[in-house]
């Protein structure tokens, strides 16, 4: 009797045994199959990222690309109307002519320069179109840099 008592006994430990190691190989399968998984989903989260990055990167070279073409343009502009002014083919407003000449102190007879006021006048028109037109590409550049930035759903977003 107490050998098969002894016998049960060493059966049931033995399967309690194997039970034991069954359970835990299976706890090391499901911790290691679930750092697999964690690092597939951080896989894909960084190539997502990567993938928005290089995006952005793009859009941005877009918009400054197309800054600089405006900025040229604004550049181009300004030289025309300068031009245009000098061989009168343009005129300003009379708010941005100089005073006449009865309102400015008579200066010696003979030594005024015909030309200048106009070259004065065509610089200035110059320089306030390449800086208007420098404005208006700055601010095209940064709202479609905004633009480019915002995600595709927000286009379909109610406006108020």
């Amino acid at each position: 009797m107490r050998v098969m008592a002894g016998i049960i006994i060493a059966l049931v430990l033995a399967v309690a045994g194997v039970s034991w190691h069954d359970i835990h190989e299976t706890r090391a399968a499901a911790k290691a199959i679930a750092a697999r998984d964690d690092a597939h989903a951080a896989n894909v989260q960084l190539q997502l990222t990567l993938q928005t990055e290089r995006n952005n990167t793009a859009a941005a070279n877009a918009v400054a690309a197309q800054y600089e073409k405006d900025k040229a343009h604004a550049e181009q502009t300004a030289t025309s109307i300068a031009a245009d002014l000098r061989a009168a083919r343009i005129r300003l407003r009379p708010v941005w002519r100089c005073p006449a000449a009865t309102a400015v102190p008579a200066a010696s007879t003979g030594t005024g320069q015909p030309h200048a006021v106009t070259d004065v006048q065509a610089a200035a028109a110059a320089a306030v179109v390449r800086v208007g037109a420098d404005a208006d590409a700055q601010v095209k550049a940064l709202q479609a840099f905004i633009r480019s930035q915002q995600p595709a759903a927000a286009g379909t977003a109610s406006q108020p």
